[in-house]
């Protein structure tokens, strides 16, 4: 649904190695997604903006600042790109994690909970059957 009703979606999700690691809420220990999109066909409909934060904001003033740096944020590196990382969010001089734009079918939601996006570009690109490491240049 999210791929053929949907525009501007964005998936947010925590890189944590544990369920508490990667809720947003201090009250549980369940792994949480948050998703937002906008019921209707648009531009960008079938792609998602994936973003992977490798920790919990620690105050509601720095979930403020991190949201408005997503939603400011153009990206500008996609899951079909060479493996050469995500679009860096940061709060001041702090990375506080990644974003790539990927198509939202069913294939593509293993960009979830990743902590290295390059990795997961290297696998889209594996099952394309072509190798493209991070450290190979683009061709």
């Amino acid at each position: 649904m999210l791929a053929e009703e949907y525009h501007d979606v964005l998936v947010l999700t925590l890189a944590g190695a544990s369920g508490y690691d990667c809720a947003f809420s201090a009250e549980t220990s369940m792994a949480e997604c948050i998703i937002v999109a906008t019921k209707s066909v648009g531009e960008n409909t079938g792609l998602a903006k994936f973003v992977c934060l490798s920790e919990r904001p620690e105050s509601l003033l720095s979930a403020q600042a991190l949201a408005e740096s997503i939603r400011r944020s153009p990206v500008t590196r996609r899951l079909e790109d060479f493996p050469h990382g995500s679009d860096a969010l940061a709060i001041g001089d702090v990375c506080m994690g990644h974003m790539l734009e990927c198509p939202s079918d069913e294939n593509e939601w293993g960009v979830s909970r990743v902590a290295s996006m390059s990795l997961v570009q290297t696998a889209y690109h594996l099952r394309q059957g072509q190798l493209h490491l991070p450290q190979m240049l683009d061709g």
